[in-house]
């Protein structure tokens, strides 16, 4: 298990990360000094999902479970 939480935040780091640069500025484009910045993430850039069975598409509560917390999906038809 540590080995998988190792690789996870390695690959958390190098592809779910980036650096940024924020200025900001007056209404005449002046820089400010030592503003207050708060910054929200409102949605994902990249997919968040698990592979699923071909039993939820006859349950409409593990839909709703797994909709609520997954963006992306890969169905399994064994």
């Amino acid at each position: 298990m540590e080995e998988w939480n190792s690789h996870q935040q390695q690959s958390i780091e190098k592809f779910r990360k980036s650096n940024m640069k924020i200025q900001a500025l007056d209404a005449k484009g002046n820089p400010l000094v030592g503003p207050k910045i708060s910054i929200r993430q409102n949605s994902l850039k990249f997919p968040f999902g698990n592979n699923i069975s071909k039993e939820i598409l006859y349950n409409p509560t593990h839909q709703r479970w797994f909709t609520e917390r997954f963006t992306a999906q890969h169905l399994e038809m064994k």
